[in-house]
């Protein structure tokens, strides 16, 4: 079970290519999954492309942003 206590979005970049968006950014978040913690700070990418008429999300990346030092 995953469970968001809080989550913090910043630094949106999106970028429009014709029917392609890509959408940039860092994720601040306070989450567990299945009784484990999995609280961190994330930098993501998502590829969204417009198809009928609506947006939908066909890639994602997300990659750990580790404090300095570690």
């Amino acid at each position: 079970r995953y469970v968001v206590r809080s989550m913090k979005l910043r630094d949106l970049r999106v970028k429009f290519e014709g029917p392609v968006a890509i959408v940039q950014g860092i994720d601040e978040e306070v989450t567990s999954m299945s009784g484990r913690d999995t609280s961190g700070t994330w930098l993501f990418t998502d590829v969204f492309a417009r198809r009928g008429g609506r947006w939908v999300a066909i890639a994602s990346q997300t990659s750990k942003l580790e404090p300095a030092g570690r």
